[in-house]
């Protein structure tokens, strides 16, 4: 959604997108064992491991939503906006386990409870917000004809999940900002004053 009233300008958008697991002709095993290669042409309705073919793609999930508001003031010489963006994302990652049964055997004397320990799925939720502001200038001073000013903050956090439990988790905060001032013809010469500057957390 546009719109505008006098020297101001809006914008407004949103989207939503989730789809379930994905359907597929047969069996999906990702790292099949080399002991169960030559069931691959036992039969048309089970997998390499004698499991009845589902015809889905076991946690391909994916639930994506985000939006962007702006507003700017633009005047004869001066223009100012802002914005925000934010995304969220929910997602699976097929073939991902957090308690895989091949690490289980890594280890000669683990208890056999722990082997026999049931795979947990692993999925992503990450959520990012981002805020920009810009102030620009014609001939904001004298000797100069434009002035930039830019600055963007970005905030990011990412889980990845075990199941229900939380396996990694990280999160970002940055900040951009930068200051460009283009100054007047010197005689043949043309150029701009600039400075950037970029700090992260992490």
């Amino acid at each position: 959604l546009d719109a505008g009233s006098g020297a101001f300008a809006f914008h407004a958008s949103a989207f939503d997108r989730t789809t379930d697991d994905y359907e597929i002709p047969g069996a999906a095993e990702l790292y099949p064992e080399e002991e169960h290669e030559d069931d691959h042409d036992s039969g048309d309705d089970h997998d390499a491991y004698g499991e009845e073919i589902t015809g889905i793609l076991e946690n391909s999930f994916l639930d994506n939503h985000g939006g962007a508001l702006g507003a700017s003031w633009i005047g004869n010489k001066w223009r100012f906006g802002a914005s925000w963006t934010g995304y969220d994302s929910d997602y699976g990652i097929p073939g991902a386990h957090g308690h895989g049964h091949g690490e289980e055997h890594e280890e000669e004397h683990e208890e056999h409870e722990e082997e026999e320990e049931e795979e947990e799925n692993v999925t992503i939720d990450l959520a990012q917000d981002r805020y920009d502001f810009e102030l620009h200038g014609q001939q904001p001073m004298r000797g100069f004809d434009e002035l930039k000013v830019l600055v963007t903050q970005t905030n990011y956090e990412h889980t990845e999940f075990e199941g229900e439990e939380v396996g990694t988790f990280f999160e970002g905060d940055t900040l951009d900002s930068r200051v460009e001032l283009t100054h007047a013809p010197w005689g043949a010469w043309r150029g701009a004053l600039r400075s950037e500057e970029h700090t992260s957390e992490l």
